[in-house]
């Protein structure tokens, strides 16, 4: 949900009220950026313990985000 409300804000920001200032922004914001890291640190753990290609992390990686944006 936090990417969809980053969403909204960029979307706000664009139409003229700027959502830079409010905390919510940031905080949905580094819950997104959390995500991102966490995700990035278990599959550079699965790399390192089955010898797999880039190709296939980045298939591995758009799949997961893609199946968890579908389901919300």
């Amino acid at each position: 949900m936090s990417i969809k409300a980053i969403g909204i804000a960029i979307k706000l920001t664009m139409e003229g009220v700027s959502q830079i200032g409010y905390p919510q922004t940031w905080l949905f914001v580094m819950v997104a950026v959390t995500c991102v890291v966490t995700q990035l640190i278990y599959l550079n753990k699965v790399s390192s313990l089955q010898q797999i290609c880039l190709e296939s992390l980045i298939y591995i990686y758009s799949g997961v985000n893609t199946s968890v944006c579908k389901c919300k």
